[in-house]
């Protein structure tokens, strides 16, 4: 027997003893929740582009505000 199989239905050794051991199982759990890691990931990495978007916005908006009120002066 090879120690570790050539693809994912080839079985070896290694492959034998994690189903023996049992840590075969939380295999497929834990490609779910690295998978929606990385979706969390990429929606942090937007959420904080738009939070220095906004705030760009927001100092532009008070400068507007300033000349505004300046100009009514």
């Amino acid at each position: 027997m090879k120690s570790k199989g050539t693809s994912e239905h080839d079985d070896g050794l290694l492959d034998y003893l994690e189903d023996i051991i049992g840590t075969a199982a939380p295999k497929a759990p834990i490609k779910t929740a690295l998978s929606e890691v990385d979706l969390l990931a990429g929606e942090r990495g937007k959420a904080k582009l738009e939070a220095e978007r906004k705030k760009d916005m927001t100092e532009a908006r008070e400068r507007a505000f300033l000349y505004i009120f300046l100009r009514k002066r």
